[in-house]
């Protein structure tokens, strides 16, 4: 026999089933912590070649346990955790290298530093982005659930090392300083003269006569050194200029410094102050 429902008792089921879901959503979305990244980087501003300390702050509402933070880099940016930070190594992956670092139980906010390595071999003057990712315990049968994602920008600016700077600045400087002569003597007229010839003047001093006698040797040294400490006058808290980073900007440099004359190349000359 069929049960009777008067037509005033489908409005209140239908209340009542509703109002349960809602009841039942809002405890999901409160037991839902809010997780937020932070960072911040040390040395603060550009990377060049040196490696530079990245801190992870992750911040939760609730107390977390079992949480992962997986990190992404794309190919040239090693990342090493410090070995206060956890027992973690690194996976190389296609693209990047990927570092994974269990939270542990925290309340509140834990941190992990990162050792960011530039690869000045395979990075250009860029603004990469390591992405960071904070996922929340294993379940069985579930997939990992994400609890945070912040992309980490990185200004990497490629340069070679200070060496290298300088001796591709000398290589550069010989070659200027071999096309200003050149240029000197197709502009000379006459000819160039041959050796002028000895001379044991008593007035002239032993400086004066090694000049005269080694006068391309002496003017070429004279050349080199200033534009060497030149070079390293345009070094900015010990990191190189902006066009001469790489081996070409380098070479280009002493180029440069090597077609000025040497009175010339004392005019650029300017104490700090």
């Amino acid at each position: 026999m069929l049960k009777q429902y008067t037509w005033g008792s489908w409005p209140r089921r239908v209340l009542a089933y509703g109002g349960a879901m809602l009841v039942c959503a809002g405890s999901a979305m409160a037991q839902a912590p809010v997780v937020r990244i932070t960072t911040s980087l040390s040395p603060d501003g550009p990377v060049y070649r040196s490696p530079v300390e990245l801190v992870i702050t992750v911040e939760s509402s609730q107390p977390l346990t079992g949480a992962r933070l997986l990190l992404a880099a794309p190919e040239g940016l090693k990342l090493q955790a410090l070995p206060d930070s956890a027992a973690a190594g690194t996976k190389p992956s296609t693209g990047g290298t990927h570092l994974l670092l269990p939270l542990h139980a925290f309340a509140g906010r834990t941190s992990r530093a990162i050792i960011v390595t530039p690869d000045v071999g395979k990075l250009r003057r860029a603004t990469y982005r390591v992405l960071a990712d904070v996922y929340a315990a294993d379940s069985a049968g579930r997939p990992p659930l994400a609890l945070a994602h912040e992309p980490i920008p990185i200004a990497v600016v490629p340069q070679i090392a200070l060496a290298s700077y300088l001796w591709l600045g000398l290589v550069g400087i010989l070659i200027g300083y071999l096309i200003r002569l050149v240029i000197k003597v197709l502009g000379a007229v006459p000819a160039p003269l041959p050796a002028p010839p000895e001379t044991n003047d008593p007035t002239t001093g032993p400086i004066t006569r090694f000049v005269t006698r080694h006068y391309y040797f002496t003017d070429f040294t004279v050349t080199c050194v200033m534009g060497v400490l030149l070079m390293l006058l345009l070094l900015k808290d010990a990191h190189l200029p902006d066009n001469a980073g790489s081996w070409y900007g380098a070479m280009i440099l002493g180029f440069s410094l090597g077609l000025l004359t040497n009175s010339d190349l004392v005019t650029k000359f300017r104490l700090p102050g």
